[in-house]
């Protein structure tokens, strides 16, 4: 008896994939094989499991400028401050965002620039779905509402990264160049 040994190959596009909604996917197929008369059929199972898909684009380094012309707002106003927008793409259609920053006091209540034994606090921000911007605390979550559902959001964006730092945050600060690496944590609702 001679066995022999067959591949079958099933290929998705995979812009297809990317518009796929998230969740699993079943299908059956048949296989029949014919010889000198004889068929044999099986029916065999076919599963899918497309996860959520996120992709952040448009994001880069960000240098905060001087104000020079302060104007308050509120109780508060900016010294140094810099606005960044990117894009989130989510196939799930929503997420969740937090923000972590690799200069945090220990309790997750502020961020930091550091120059090496010199810190200054600041404070981010997001903005999503033109929505006002709303104060990230480090390893806060926050619904981000409704993102892209095209990836890159077709050179457009739907979320706004704010940095500020206030006039008295900086007193007695020895000049320098402090930064901080802040990751973005993007996760499907």
């Amino acid at each position: 008896c001679l066995q022999r040994e067959y591949a079958i190959i099933i290929k998705a596009d995979p812009h297809e994939l990317m518009r796929a909604q998230p969740g699993r996917y079943n299908g059956r197929y048949r296989i029949r094989v014919v010889k000198n008369a004889l068929i044999k059929e099986r029916w065999q199972d076919l599963i899918v499991e497309i996860p959520s898909i996120i992709k952040v684009s448009g994001l880069s380094d960000m240098v905060l400028t001087e104000q020079k012309n302060l104007h308050a707002k509120g109780k508060y106003s900016a010294r140094y401050f810099a606005e960044q927008a990117f894009c989130i793409y989510s196939s799930s259609g929503s997420y969740m965002i937090s923000a972590m920053g690799s200069h945090h006091d220990g309790n997750n209540n502020m961020f930091f620039l550091e120059n090496g034994a010199n810190k200054i606090r600041y404070r981010l921000s997001l903005a999503t779905d033109d929505r006002r911007y709303r104060r990230v605390r480090p390893g806060q979550q926050l619904e981000g509402g409704n993102a892209s559902q095209v990836p890159n959001c077709s050179g457009a964006s739907n979320v706004k990264l704010r940095i500020a730092i206030l006039q008295s945050w900086l007193s007695r600060k020895p000049a320098g160049t402090y930064s901080d690496v802040v990751y973005l944590n993007v996760m499907p609702k």
